[in-house]
């Protein structure tokens, strides 16, 4: 429900909000049951918060809001670290980051048996992947004829905001998806959402129950946020530049080239055919074969 007077509630994807909301432990493991799809079986029931000494430091410093160590009904024990940030080179960058928090487990003293599986879990507002694509996308390394996953290293989740319909609430995982898109410009939770962890993260939310300093952290890493996505827009937009101008140069080299092919029609030297095209010798050569 919008609201045209002050928003209730604070956006949860900003990153105080988010690690406010789930350092409760009730709320994550929810969170991560519904995105992962798990089902009864295989639900996660413990998971403990990996501290920044166990965790991968990156270029640029650490990367990911959490990471944590899982395990589920059935005792096995995985990794997940969740990213939010969209950055330049992103598919790259965040395959680079789940290899590095697998591989970082060495360091541990652990031996090769007993690592871990990671599981890369992105929250972007944006879009990445195309429309075929669903909202919550999981990608696994199959093998090509069988279909079969043999390989279990690293998982990537990736969770796309800007394709999620906020009105379509079916389940929990869309019921926390509207809430990441929508709580900002709401004033209660929706009807249909009825899981009291969700129903717990509106309240928690609420600007009233905030205090000074969360408050000014808060706006702080809004205003970083904003600045990083300027960042990101116009690196975009400089490298759109650089392939318009890219194109527009190729297209003034075909120019000189097709000068050249009837200069030498027409049985210019070859010197007067390079002066005045700036073409070199070797490209000469091969218009003349």
């Amino acid at each position: 429900m919008s609201t045209n007077h002050l928003p209730r509630y604070f956006n949860p994807t900003n990153d105080v909000a988010f690690k406010k909301l789930f350092q409760d432990q009730a709320k994550l493991m929810d969170l991560l049951n519904s995105i992962l799809k798990l089902q009864e079986g295989h639900k996660i029931i413990e998971l403990t918060y990996l501290p920044c000494e166990m965790s991968p430091l990156y270029m640029g410093g650490r990367q990911s809001i959490f990471d944590l160590k899982v395990k589920d009904q059935k005792g096995y024990s995985y990794i997940i670290e969740m990213q939010r940030k969209r950055e330049k080179s992103y598919l790259n960058r965040i395959q680079f980051y789940g290899s590095s928090t697998f591989v970082s487990q060495i360091d541990q003293a652990m031996k090769y048996e007993d690592l871990l599986p990671v599981v890369v879990i992105s929250i972007l507002g944006t879009k990445i992947f195309t429309p075929d694509v669903p909202y919550i996308s999981y990608h696994r390394c199959l093998e090509d004829t069988t279909k079969q996953q043999f390989l279990f290293a690293t998982t990537y989740v990736f969770v796309e905001l800007g394709k999620f319909d906020g009105d379509t609430i079916q389940n929990d995982a869309d019921a926390w998806l509207h809430l990441f898109k929508c709580a900002a410009t709401e004033d209660s939770p929706p009807e249909e959402i009825h899981n009291p962890n969700i129903i717990g993260a509106y309240a928690e939310l609420e600007k009233y129950k905030w205090t000074k300093d969360e408050y000014d952290a808060y706006i702080r890493s809004s205003l970083a946020a904003e600045g990083e996505e300027d960042r990101l827009t116009e690196g975009l937009e400089e490298k759109y530049e650089e392939g318009r101008e890219a194109g527009r140069e190729e297209g003034r080299h075909k120019e000189k080239l097709e000068t050249a092919r009837r200069f030498y029609t027409l049985g210019l030297s070859d010197k007067i055919i390079i002066e005045g095209t700036g073409i070199s010798k070797q490209e000469l050569q091969k218009i003349k074969k």
